[in-house]
C-alpha cells in the first residue's frame, strides 16, 4: 500500500548517501588486508614507529643517563608513544565527520595494522622453500617471521619456528588489533601497535635493553593479557570450523598456556599445538644466547611442512572468525547506543 501524503505536500525521495560507520571501515580495512597483504614500499605505521623509536634510542643513549635514568627514559618513551598514537587516531576520527579524506586515512591505517594475509604468505613460502630443499632460503624467509637466530636451524627446527611464529603472531598481529579496534576504534588500535612495536624493538631481558625496554615490555603484557586468554577460545572455534582437533586445542591451550616466561606468549602456541597435534617450544638461540623453554603440547609429534600449511590455514580461519566477532560487537554497541539516543529523544518530547 502506498503511503498517503497530506494535501499540498509531495513525496521526496531521500538521496542522501549513508556513510559507513566503524563496522564498515573495519570491513573495508580487513578486505584490503586479505587482498593486498603488505606490499613492499607502501607507507606503514610500523615503519614510522620503528623510525621514531630508533631516533628516541639514539637520543637517549647519547645522554648516557645511567641504569636508573634508562628505566625512567623507557617509561617516558612508552607513555609518549601511547599518547601520541592515541591523539593521532582521535584527531582523525573527529576530522572524519567532515572530511572524507580523514575517513580514507582511518581505513588505510586500520588495514595497515592488520597482518593476516602477510603472515600466511610468509609461512607458506617457508614451507615451499623447505619442500624444494632450499634450506638457506627458508632460513632467510624465517627472519621476517621470528625473533630467534635462524642460521643454525635444521629442517625440523625451521618447521617448528614457522608454526610457533604463526601461532604467536596471529594473536599479536590479527586478534589484538581487531580487539582494540572493536572496543576503542582507531586510537586504541594504533596505541596497541605502538606498544607492540616498542616491545619488539626494546623488550629484551638482557643488555642493552633490560632497563630501557622494561616499561614497554610490561605495558605490552598488560595490553595483550585479555587478548591472549580470549584467543584460546577463538582459535579453538576456528579449529572446529577448519575440522582440526578443537577439543585438543582447548585442552592443550588451557593446560600449557603459561609454559613461557611471558604471561601471554604461550596461549596461541599451546592452542595451535593442540589443534595440529604437534609439539612446540623447547630450546632456541636468541642473539647468540641459548634459551631452554618447556615443551608445549609434549604429546604431539615434531611439526613438518604440512603442519606449516595447516597452521597458515588455521590462522586464516582465526582472522575471519575474529573479524566476524569484532564486527558483531561493534554493531551491537552502535545499536545499543542508537537505542539510548532514540529513548532520550522520546523522553525529551
Amino acid at each position: 500500500m502506498r503511503p498517503r501524503c497530506r494535501a499540498g505536500m509531495r513525496m521526496v525521495k531521500d538521496t542522501r548517501v549513508t556513510v559507513p560507520g566503524r563496522a564498515g571501515e573495519l570491513a573495508l580495512a580487513f578486505l584490503l588486508d586479505r587482498i593486498l597483504g603488505d606490499p613492499e614500499g607502501w607507507p606503514h605505521p610500523v615503519r614510522a614507529l620503528g623510525w621514531l623509536i630508533s631516533r628516541l634510542e639514539d637520543a637517549l643513549r647519547a645522554r648516557n643517563a645511567g641504569p636508573a635514568g634508562e628505566r625512567v627514559a623507557g617509561m617516558a618513551a612508552a607513555a609518549g608513544l601511547l599518547s601520541l598514537t592515541m591523539a593521532i587516531g582521535r584527531t582523525l576520527e573527529v576530522l572524519s565527520r567532515r572530511l572524507p579524506a580523514a575517513r580514507a586515512c582511518i581505513v588505510y591505517l586500520t588495514y595497515s595494522c592488520l597482518a593476516s594475509r602477510e603472515l600466511e604468505r610468509r609461512a607458506i613460502r617457508v614451507a615451499e622453500l623447505l619442500d624444494s630443499g632450499d634450506q638457506e632460503g627458508a632460513r632467510m624467509e624465517l627472519r621476517c617471521l621470528v625473533g630467534r637466530d635462524t642460521a643454525g636451524l635444521d629442517h625440523a627446527g625451521a618447521c617448528r619456528a614457522a608454526v610457533e611464529s604463526v601461532a604467536e603472531n596471529v594473536v599479536d598481529g590479527v586478534i589484538a588489533p581487531l580487539f582494540y579496534y572493536a572496543i576503542g576504534g582507531l586510537p586504541w588500535m594504533l596505541a596497541h601497535k605502538a606498544v607492540s612495536t616498542l616491545d619488539s624493538m626494546w623488550g629484551y631481558r638482557h643488555p642493552p635493553y633490560r632497563r630501557l625496554g622494561w616499561a614497554g615490555a610490561r605495558l605490552d603484557d598488560v595490553m595483550v593479557f585479555l587478548v591472549a586468554r580470549f584467543s584460546v577460545l577463538l582459535i579453538a572455534l576456528a579449529s572446529f570450523l577448519t575440522e582440526e582437533d578443537w577439543r585438543s586445542a582447548l585442552r592443550v591451550g588451557l593446560r600449557d598456556r603459561l609454559l613461557h616466561p611471558s604471561p601471554n606468549s604461550a596461549h596461541g602456541e599451546a592452542t595451535f599445538a593442540g589443534a595440529l597435534g604437534v609439539a612446540l617450544g623447547g630450546g632456541s638461540s636468541y642473539g647468540g644466547r641459548w634459551v631452554e623453554r618447556p615443551i608445549i603440547g609434549a604429546e604431539g609429534r615434531v611439526p613438518d611442512t604440512r603442519d606449516i600449511r595447516r597452521a597458515a590455514r588455521l590462522s586464516r580461519a582465526v582472522s575471519w572468525t575474529g573479524w566476524t566477532v569484532a564486527t558483531f560487537y561493534i554493531l551491537a554497541r552502535e545499536a545499543r547506543r542508537g537505542g539510548h539516543v532514540a529513548r532520550s529523544e522520546r523522553e525529551g518530547h
